[in-house]
């Protein structure tokens, strides 16, 4: 089972506040899922199009987005996240099985 590391205090972060206060536990959520997928891909950018496939509902597509485009958690363009802050999320290199 692969794994990563990551600050045990991410949820006192400035950034994962204003998600939580916009969104709740349910944009928390999709940034936790958004970031296990984007840390188990590895090296280079993870596809954008296929994030918005981890839609349920029209809801999930704008907290989606919204986790990409507005909180400053990712570091993205129109082709998908390349990265996470190291400062919030650890080391990059910090997976494991």
């Amino acid at each position: 089972m692969n794994w990563f590391k990551h600050y045990a205090n991410a949820d006192k972060d400035s950034r994962l506040q204003r998600l939580k206060t916009d969104y709740g536990f349910w944009g928390m959520g999709v940034y936790w899922s958004i970031l296990e997928r984007v840390v188990c891909y590895g090296e280079g950018c993870y596809p954008r199009n296929e994030l918005m496939g981890m839609k349920l509902n029209r809801r999930d597509t704008g907290v989606i987005k919204a986790v990409l485009d507005r909180y400053d958690l990712f570091l993205t363009d129109e082709f998908g996240i390349h990265r996470t802050p190291v400062e919030l999320n650890g080391r990059t290199d910090a997976v494991g099985t």
